[in-house]
Parts: structure tokens; sequence; C-alpha cells
């Protein structure tokens, strides 16, 4: 009978621990590169870096074919978001100042809040 009850008791603890194991909660970030003289337009495959001043972070990475990028990070951070491309686009699409393979380059800053996605639009001209 105690051998039983024994049994039960580091059942029931182990249970108790299991349940009580807090689920370590990040911050998302995604970021779409788009065209500022088109805001519908995405930019495939622009380099991107995430960064902060005086820092250890320092992402870099490429945005996918719809023009989003996405990283974890563990910790709340207001940091700088940088995106360049160099673009090639069809000459019917651009106004007569822009050349057929520019260097496209945007900037802006992205507050990540522990728990959730935080979605933010680079615009590059």
């Amino acid at each position: 009978m105690k051998s039983k009850i024994i049994i039960f008791l580091v059942i029931f603890t182990g249970l108790l621990f299991l349940s009580s194991c807090e689920k370590e909660e990040g911050c998302n970030a995604v970021i779409t590169v788009k065209l500022l003289r088109d805001t519908t337009q995405v930019v495939p495959y622009a380099n991107i870096r995430i960064w902060q001043i005086n820092s250890d972070i320092n992402i870099l990475g490429q945005a996918d074919a719809k023009g989003r990028f996405e990283h974890f990070f563990k910790n709340e951070a207001i940091l700088n978001v940088t995106a360049s491309s160099t673009l090639y686009l069809p000459i019917d699409t651009l106004s007569s100042d822009t050349l057929d393979n520019d260097s496209l380059y945007g900037e802006t800053t992205i507050r990540l809040k522990k728990g959730s996605t935080v979605t933010k639009s680079v615009f590059i001209d």
C-alpha cells in the first residue's frame, strides 16, 4: 500500500512540475520590402539588415520571392531595419529618370513586443 502511495506522489509531483513550465515567449519580426514608387509591388530577394547601435544584434538575411523576411528574437527591442536591392525592372514600368538596373535602398525601425509577431514594411527607392 505504501508503494502505491509513493508512486502516486511521484507521478503527481512530476505532473505538477511539467504543467507549470512556462514557455519562453519571444518576439517575431516580419519585414516586407516594397517599392516606394508603387507601394503594392514587393521587392523579391532584397538584402535585409536588422541591427542596433552599441549592441551585438546584427542580423543579415535575404527576403524570399514575396519580398518577406522573418526572424525570431528572444527579447523586446527597438531595432533599425535597412533593405537594399539591385532590382531589374522592365523599362516600360520605370519613370524616365530611372535606370533599368538601379540600386535601391530604404530604412525604418521596428518595435518588437514580447509574445507577438510584429510586421513592418520597408519602402525602398
